[in-house]
């Protein structure tokens, strides 16, 4: 993914995460011959990442391992357009599908009874 980014960023230069949500990892990593600092930290949201070049920072959202493929594609379509000003949270849940609604035999929806 960084290799990628280059691109887009110059040389990446570092790369932070949340501390809590990710395993152990390495302090530095090479990258097309390129040192890269990785650094954890508490604060940031946990499902983010920021990379960070010499020009610039990009901030990448990273939908959960558990999203559906159809759940995931949405969030990170809808981040990706341009003028989207949605929050994190709202990218993740926001566009989820709603339960089919079902009619019961008096005519309410059971979406409209769990309510």
């Amino acid at each position: 993914m960084l290799a990628g980014l280059v691109d887009r960023l110059g040389r990446v230069e570092r790369l932070s995460y949340n501390l809590t949500a990710w395993g152990p990892t390495p302090r530095k990593i090479t990258i097309g011959g390129a040192v890269v600092r990785l650094a954890g930290y508490r604060t940031q949201h946990p499902d983010t990442v920021d990379v960070l070049g010499a020009r610039q920072r990009l901030t990448l959202l990273v939908v959960p391992p558990e999203a559906s493929p159809r759940a995931a594609h949405r969030a990170l379509s809808t981040a990706a357009h341009p003028g989207n000003t949605d929050g994190i949270e709202e990218l993740l849940t926001a566009h989820a599908p709603t339960p089919q609604a079902a009619r019961t035999d008096d005519g309410e929806t059971e979406v409209a009874q769990q309510r």
